[in-house]
């Protein structure tokens, strides 16, 4: 890890998903990355699809730096769907975004 990257794991969300490894500098950022790992998720994985008409999935994120006091952070992570898609490339693969995630806290 560099620098000041703290270590993050989903410790519960509510389509039931947890689990993944997210490196940050922050907890909210680490709460984009899970979100938008979890709205994947709803879209392509058949056992989450029963979520679809959501507008919103809250997460529970833990910390798990090593060293640290392991704390959890509470986040509701909403989309919005862009005006317009954003198209970038990695390496020789096309990668379409059509979402804006938000990211707010929340009280347990």
């Amino acid at each position: 890890m560099k620098g000041d990257s703290r270590s993050f794991t989903t410790a519960g969300s509510g389509i039931g998903y947890e689990g993944g490894r997210y490196i940050s500098n922050s907890p909210t950022d680490a709460a984009s990355k899970a979100g938008r790992k979890l709205w994947e998720r709803v879209e392509k994985d058949k056992k989450y699809s029963a979520f679809k008409s959501r507008t919103s999935i809250k997460l529970i994120l833990r910390e798990t730096t090593a060293g640290s006091n392991k704390k959890s952070y509470y986040y509701n992570v909403s989309r919005e769907a862009k005006k317009t898609p954003t198209v970038f490339k990695r390496g020789n693969v096309e990668i379409v975004s059509k979402w804006n995630y938000v990211v707010k806290s929340c009280d347990s």
